[in-house]
C-alpha cells in the first residue's frame, strides 16, 4: 500500500525556546555555527532569531522549513532564509 501522506507523533514536554535564549546560545557558539536550520512553527520567535543571526553573523547560512500554508509570518521567514524547504501543501496553495 502506498500512501501520499505521513504521520508524525511528536510529544515534547519542554516549553518553547525564546528568541532571547536562542540569541544567548548563538552568541556563545559564535563562529563555530556555519548553518542554522529553523522550523516555521512559531514564526514571530523564529523571525527574531533569524534577524539576530543576520545582524551578528551575516555570513551564516540559514534554512527554514515552511509547511502550513495558512500560518501567518512564514513568507517573511522564507524571504530571510538562504534555503527554504516547502511542503507539498504549501506548493499546491501557492
Amino acid at each position: 500500500m502506498v500512501a501520499d501522506s505521513r504521520t508524525i507523533i511528536n510529544y515534547n514536554g519542554l516549553r518553547e525556546t525564546t528568541s532571547e535564549e536562542f540569541a544567548s546560545v548563538a552568541d556563545e557558539v559564535g563562529e563555530e555555527m556555519a548553518w542554522c536550520h529553523f522550523e516555521g512553527r512559531i514564526p514571530d520567535v523564529t523571525l527574531a532569531c533569524i534577524q539576530h543571526l543576520r545582524q551578528r553573523r551575516p555570513p551564516i547560512k540559514i534554512s527554514v522549513e515552511v509547511e502550513k500554508p495558512g500560518r501567518e509570518g512564514l513568507q517573511e521567514l522564507a524571504a530571510l532564509a538562504d534555503v527554504v524547504f516547502y511542503s507539498k501543501s504549501w506548493a499546491q496553495v501557492r
